[in-house]
């Protein structure tokens, strides 16, 4: 079946602060689910997951795109098509994320936030963003994962 390697940086967590721990702590639970959905769930991945942000555009690419193709007045943001940043300090708002990146993003925000009411108060606004988070935590689930909400 081929190897099951993943890398995980050594980092020295007692130098971290609490919200790098648990940032990097959330990533790197989400590079192992990351591996399990893409070969067990990639069907659903399209049909439930990534299909949110492709049919807020219909007839649109929505995906690796410059943020001003989808909303040219600028009046909408990356979180009106569905999309998160990974690391706000990093991402450029200018360009919507790779499906893969978009995955990821909702997975470290799934082991990053102790509640979903957490994640949603950050995102009331946004509904296609909460349905994507609603989708992942539920793939989770059945994968074995346990939340405490």
């Amino acid at each position: 079946m081929g190897f099951n390697t993943i890398i995980i940086k050594a980092v020295p967590a007692d130098t971290m602060s609490v919200l790098s721990q648990k940032s990097n702590a959330a990533s790197v639970l989400a590079m192992l689910m990351l591996k399990k959905l893409h070969v067990e769930y990639s069907t659903r991945l399209n049909a439930d997951f990534h299909s949110i942000s492709v049919n807020s555009v219909p007839g649109m690419s929505v995906y690796v795109q410059p943020l001003s193709a989808l909303s040219p007045d600028e009046s909408l943001t990356l979180e009106d098509f569905g999309f998160i940043k990974r690391n706000p300090t990093n991402l450029s708002a200018v360009w919507t994320p790779y499906q893969q990146d978009d995955l990821i993003a909702y997975l470290e925000a799934l082991f990053f936030y102790d509640t979903t009411a957490q994640f949603e108060a950050v995102y009331t606004a946004y509904p296609l963003v909460l349905q994507k988070f609603k989708v992942v935590k539920g793939l989770a689930k059945e994968i074995g994962f346990r939340f405490a909400d």
